[in-house]
């Protein structure tokens, strides 16, 4: 009989964010003021809690989304739910915040356009949403 093990590299998404990082893991989600206070406050492994954002563009399985000059993208776990969300529409969002893709694997990934791609990859991360509503 032949077994099989695989090890995983890194933390696992969905894991606090790591002591050095300086996150208080038991705070509660980050807010869009938070999160765009200083890029220092952009920590992979923290969690968002993004209110009344306007989807700004689309691309592949992400979107990007602004308030008041900011953006970040969001990849929804269910990426067949941004085919709801039209470019204008206010969301809220709940995620976490993940590590970005260099430009060519989110052209992969995320099936992303160039443009896109290497708007994302400039970023320092994004969020891996698990809830994504459109405000009525």
């Amino acid at each position: 009989m032949t077994v099989f093990v695989a090890a995983l590299a890194g933390r696992a998404l969905g894991q606090p964010p790591p002591r050095e990082a300086g996150v208080d893991p038991n705070a509660g989600p980050a807010t869009k003021q938070e999160l765009f206070a200083s890029r220092s406050a952009q920590v992979e492994g923290t969690n968002v809690y993004l209110e009344s954002m306007v989807v700004r563009a689309k691309s592949g399985l992400m979107a990007r989304i602004g308030s008041r000059g900011h953006e970040i993208f969001v990849a929804p776990n269910d990426p067949s739910s941004l085919e709801y969300v039209a470019v204008g529409a206010t969301v809220d969002v709940r995620g976490t915040l993940v590590r970005t893709p260099s430009a060519g694997q989110a052209r992969l990934i995320y099936a992303m356009s160039s443009r896109e791609s290497r708007r994302l990859a400039r970023d320092p991360v994004y969020v891996d949403a698990w809830s994504l509503i459109v405000q009525e």
